[in-house]
């Protein structure tokens, strides 16, 4: 299971996606680097499978994850857009 912070920084489950033009990028690594380990921590130790679906339904690309893993670099919502970030 991926930890709360990548959940909020992709977005949340529950179906929902980010709207593009509500995404704005966000440095976890150095706003939340707690939060960041423990992130960076559940997708090394998850299944491969798991992590290959969680990806497409989020529609999520290795690039992204890659940004991610070694600059702690992240899209996620706008918090001035509200719900309206999410499709």
């Amino acid at each position: 299971m991926i930890t709360g912070t990548f959940n909020v920084i992709i977005a949340q489950r529950l179906g929902r996606k980010l709207r593009p033009e509500h995404a704005i990028e966000v440095n976890v690594k150095e706003t939340y680097p707690e939060r960041y380990s423990s992130a960076k921590q559940s997708l090394l130790t998850m299944q491969p499978d798991a992590l290959q679906k969680e990806m497409v339904m989020r529609e999520i690309t290795p690039e992204m994850v890659d940004r991610f893993m070694e600059h702690g670099i992240a899209r996620g919502p706008d918090p001035e857009a509200g719900q309206a970030a999410f499709k």
